[in-house]
């Protein structure tokens, strides 16, 4: 499969299989965005990676709640 040129978003990229996945894709030649809930270390490891940080607050998140539309989240990310 051609990754090069490719956008593409990883839910929960910060650690972990997504966090890797993050990594082979980006080292493939695609655009990443990670996205992951906030105080995870998503913004560290995409800037690591070139790559674009968006957090993720869950409606089901303890503190304030902002919660995003995950098609409008992609959106934002991939233009």
């Amino acid at each position: 499969m051609e990754i090069n040129g490719k956008k593409v978003v990883v839910i929960g990229g910060a650690s972990g299989m997504g966090r890797a996945s993050a990594e082979l894709l980006a080292a493939r030649g695609a655009s990443v965005a990670i996205l992951d809930r906030e105080g995870s270390d998503g913004k560290d490891v995409a800037t690591a990676l070139g790559a674009r940080f968006m957090r993720w607050t869950s409606p089901t998140s303890p503190g304030p709640r902002k919660p995003c539309r995950l098609r409008s989240t992609i959106w934002a990310v991939c233009m």
